[in-house]
């Protein structure tokens, strides 16, 4: 699990990076939606796992 909040983490950065880029003007590419996509999926994978071990707490 560890590897996957890096992931979400790294994710969110490269967003953030994409979409200052764009509002700036340095790249005519956008992005910003499939990175945001993919932080979702990411963190919603990630809170699902954390719903596992409170249903199996005694």
């Amino acid at each position: 699990m560890e590897i996957v909040a890096v992931a979400v983490a790294v994710a969110a950065a490269v967003a953030v990076a994409v979409s200052v880029s764009r509002a700036a003007g340095l790249t005519d590419f956008d992005l910003l939606g499939v990175a945001a996509a993919a932080v979702a999926a990411g963190a919603a994978w990630t809170q699902t796992r954390q719903h596992g071990a409170v249903t199996t707490a005694p």
